[in-house]
């Protein structure tokens, strides 16, 4: 087809957005609470804050462009997405659920919609989803201990031979070394250890905690004050 070169260079121009227009949302997503919450770059300007962000994930971004940069990308790929995303989500269902307060969510949509939450939706947000992942939780961290990871790793990788022998297996499975299993807990570790420790630190007294576990803790919802303001702070 005489058009092929240029579908081909739309469709993976296409590709090119897609990639930038989903690292906008995660660059803000970890601008917001750098810059506004915690001030860690004081009063510099906020295109600033982004650019040395950029850098700094352009400077991460080289350890997987060497010959070995397939291992590191398999290491990324198999620890701190699966496991950490999950508990991102489980912490997010608790705290709506339990935290914050089912009865208080449901008066934070009656209050933004007119509507209020629909019970099926409730019993899913306290109950279902939180038990279902924290199941999911736990076998995957049993799936992780009681089986050794493994790595393809690169072998016979010669141009030539692949030109002759079409049927040349280019990479055998290895066993991941314990210093790589030790690193990959440590990426874990980072990422989810933030979560629970900036939480409980910033937001969560004795008190608040034995509130919320017993359901007795409120919040102002409405429009005389911002949706999710604890009481005692009005």
């Amino acid at each position: 087809m005489s058009g092929t070169p240029f579908f081909a260079f739309v469709f993976f121009f296409m590709l090119f957005n897609l990639g930038i227009s989903s690292q906008f949302g995660t660059l803000a997503g970890l601008v917001t609470p750098l810059y506004n919450d915690l001030k860690l770059f004081g009063t510099a300007r906020k295109e600033l804050c982004v650019a040395i962000l950029a850098l700094v994930f352009l400077l991460i971004g080289l350890l997987f462009t060497p010959g070995n940069g397939e291992y590191i990308l398999q290491l990324f790929n198999n620890y701190p997405v699966t496991m950490p995303l999950l508990v991102v989500g489980i912490t997010e269902i608790i705290a709506t659920g339990w935290i914050f307060g089912i009865d208080n969510f449901d008066k934070a949509i009656l209050d933004m919609t007119g509507y209020p939450c629909p019970l099926y939706f409730k019993i899913c947000i306290k109950f279902v989803s939180p038990a279902v992942m924290l199941i999911l939780l736990a076998w995957l961290m049993v799936y992780s201990i009681i089986n050794v990871d493994e790595y393809e790793a690169f072998v016979n990788c010669s141009p030539d031979d692949a030109a002759f022998n079409k049927t040349m297996t280019f990479t055998i499975t290895k066993e991941l070394p314990g210093w790589a299993r030790a690193v990959g807990g440590l990426m874990i570790l980072a990422c989810v250890l933030p979560i629970a420790v900036y939480g409980v630190w910033k937001h969560m007294t004795l008190k608040e905690i034995m509130q919320a576990l017993r359901g007795t803790r409120e919040y102002e919802i409405g429009e005389s004050t911002s949706n999710g303001v604890r009481r005692d702070d009005v």
